[in-house]
């Protein structure tokens, strides 16, 4: 896994333990183990900046807002993973546009949720 160009230095055991992770690639819902999670938003560190907010938002518990100028700016999370075929694998990158899940809040502004969870 990698944040931008930064490898997350985790090994593969530690998404598969104790519960395994989860790509759903069609809704780009991205589970993770708590370690793992942990690493990924700390090498993201999107603009937020209240630590309560952070913390909040990282865990699906609140919106945030972000400009486009801001989510352009954001890098690519890019998973790793292993082919059927012995020593083979290919990654699945996914854009900012694609982590962040655009949501109306009750005034009718768009704020965004995260779906690395």
């Amino acid at each position: 896994m990698s944040v931008g160009s930064v490898h997350v230095d985790i090994p593969c055991s530690v998404y598969n333990t104790p519960r395994r992770s989860i790509v759903d690639s069609g809704t780009t819902v991205l589970a993770l183990p708590d370690w793992a999670h942990g690493n990924v938003t700390a090498l993201l560190d999107l603009p937020i900046r209240d630590e309560a907010d952070r913390q909040a938002f990282y865990y699906g518990e609140a919106c945030a807002y972000f400009t486009k100028e801001a989510i352009d700016a954001m890098p690519n999370v890019t998973v790793t993973v292993a082919s059927e075929i012995p020593g083979m694998q290919f990654d699945l990158p996914i854009a900012p546009r694609h982590y962040l899940r655009g949501a109306e809040d009750k005034y009718g502004d768009t704020c965004y949720s995260f779906s690395i969870l």
